[in-house]
């Protein structure tokens, strides 16, 4: 297990999963065709990464909720308590085909006994933003909320230099909501909403025919493109029965996605004889929403005072809508 404060996060610039790679041993984190982000541990992860609804090796929860989306993955971290890297397989705890490992994500809780708040700001090379700000509010003894917020935006890194267009950028908007409501001693409610939205010019990826001179310059005559748009909303009960813990978690997931790109990565009015026939690419489109439901009975004392036990039930169901076309 290898786990991660906000100030391990923060010290060593680790913002996305991607940077994951350089600390957590054993963890590859990369990008398939610049958008989906590809989680393998021990070599073990996506082995379909083309396929939307295949479900990966390596399972990634947030607060305890199982993500299925690919996209959502790529959510900048935000306001976190920890994050935690198991390795190995994790199927009676997390299910989900979790022979790889699991990735645990456990944001900052509401807490109810004071207003505070934190806030920063970077600047960087490329015209690189990152403001980041949470604030933590009591409602009362029993109730309380938390709002978090960060914007991270720089200039691209390559140019397509057929139509002049900067590729590599970034806009991010990461936004969430926590409330906490405890009635009584032993019952709490977590209710959580998740926006995310991103969107860039695209990644350059260069053709084994593009000659253009220069490592982060490309030669393509189709223009790049990607959108997403991330929500996730949740809604977690503990109820502490004494001899058992009875917990629930309630999950609905929104992915909206759309990638345009020159699948050709070639300028084809610089190859003869295909110099009358440009390129043209319509933009994939994907839908993705999923519903989770999973209740956990967890004993608290342990029977015949030797055996600890817990059992459970999980339930998905995960919708995908995509379309691709070329011609």
């Amino acid at each position: 297990v290898t786990a991660l404060k906000q100030d391990d996060l923060d010290d060593k610039n680790i913002i996305s999963f991607v940077d994951l790679s350089s600390i957590a041993p054993g963890v590859t984190i990369t990008k398939n065709e610049g958008f989906k982000t590809v989680i393998a541990i021990r070599g073990l992860g996506n082995e379909a990464n083309q396929n939307a609804i295949a479900n990966p090796s390596v399972s990634y929860h947030l607060d305890g909720v199982y993500v299925a989306s690919p996209f959502a993955i790529q959510t900048d971290f935000l306001d976190l308590e920890r994050i935690e890297v198991l390795r190995g397989p994790q199927g009676t705890l997390f299910g989900q085909n979790s022979t790889g490992g699991a990735i645990n994500v456990i944001t900052s809780a509401p807490r109810t006994d004071e207003v505070y708040g934190k806030a920063d700001i970077s600047y960087g090379e490329h015209n690189a933003i990152r403001t980041r700000g949470s604030i933590n509010v009591p409602l009362g003894e029993k109730a309380a909320a938390r709002g978090s917020l960060s914007y991270y935006k720089h200039d691209g890194f390559s140019q397509n230099t057929v139509l002049g267009q900067d590729l590599d950028d970034a806009d991010n908007v990461s936004a969430r909501i926590r409330l906490l409501w405890e009635p009584t001693n032993n019952l709490s409610l977590h209710f959580t909403a998740q926006y995310f939205k991103e969107s860039s010019n695209g990644a350059a990826q260069k053709g084994i025919l593009d000659t253009t001179p220069g490592a982060r310059n490309v030669a393509q005559d189709s223009i790049a493109e990607y959108k997403l748009e991330s929500q996730i909303y949740s809604f977690i009960a503990e109820w502490d029965l004494g001899a058992v813990t009875v917990k629930s978690l309630t999950s609905y997931q929104d992915d909206e996605v759309l990638i345009r790109r020159d699948n050709d990565r070639t300028d084809l009015a610089s190859l003869p004889p295909f110099t009358l026939l440009p390129s043209f690419y319509d933009p994939e489109t994907g839908k993705l929403t999923t519903v989770t439901q999973e209740i956990n009975i967890i004993s608290a004392d342990p029977l015949f005072g030797k055996i600890d036990w817990i059992a459970g039930l999980f339930y998905l169901d995960t919708e995908v809508e995509t379309s691709i076309r070329e011609r």
